[in-house]
């Protein structure tokens, strides 16, 4: 009896210690897993918008945008963006609860031209992008970086008409009509 009660002590010892190791090398594959198919969900992802940007048609849709003093502003995907079409290109803000805009829905929406497109990868593979546009009520330098692996970038514009600088910083995809266009200046 001495002999069973030892033995029961040692095995329920053996099964405290085991099965919780168990479960945390589980939750350790489990976890591994699961970064495993972010990586390669976000690495295709990647891939499909540096296509895009190679073929010059593609959006950045802005969750946030900075203005050229700082200021950060959350906004609505689907109105506020940077859109490039092949050699046409157009640049929005909508800010919520403006009522009276030149594009109708608390913003300005402005097309233009995409001339001086330039294309580059750094040694991390990180691309690297430039234009210029030019239009009736634009004319800006546009710039972004998009991280190797990742389709979340910042795109800022430079207007040369004056000094002011907007940064819109969002998801980078291929340009599918998931955005809705203001009264455009062209």
């Amino acid at each position: 009896d001495c002999y069973k009660s030892a033995f029961d002590f040692f095995q329920t010892a053996y099964f405290i210690t085991e099965f919780p190791a168990q479960g945390f090398e589980q939750k350790k594959a489990e976890k591994a897993r699961k970064k495993r198919e972010k990586e390669i969900k976000d690495s295709i992802s990647f891939e499909l918008a540096k296509k895009a940007v190679e073929e010059g048609r593609f959006v950045i849709t802005a969750d946030q945008i900075r203005g050229k003093h700082g200021r950060t502003v959350n906004v609505n995907r689907t109105t506020n963006f940077v859109l490039v079409q092949g050699d046409t290109a157009v640049v929005q803000f909508a800010l919520e609860g403006i009522v009276n805009s030149p594009n109708g829905i608390g913003g300005l929406t402005v097309e233009g031209r995409v001339t001086k497109k330039r294309i580059d990868y750094d040694k991390r593979g990180n691309l690297n992008y430039t234009m210029y546009v030019t239009g009736t009520a634009l004319s800006a330098d546009v710039t972004f970086i998009l991280p190797k692996g990742s389709t979340r970038c910042s795109a800022t514009v430079n207007s040369n008409f004056s000094s002011d600088q907007l940064t819109f910083s969002g998801e980078l995809c291929p340009y599918r009509s998931n955005v809705y266009q203001g009264w455009t200046f062209k």
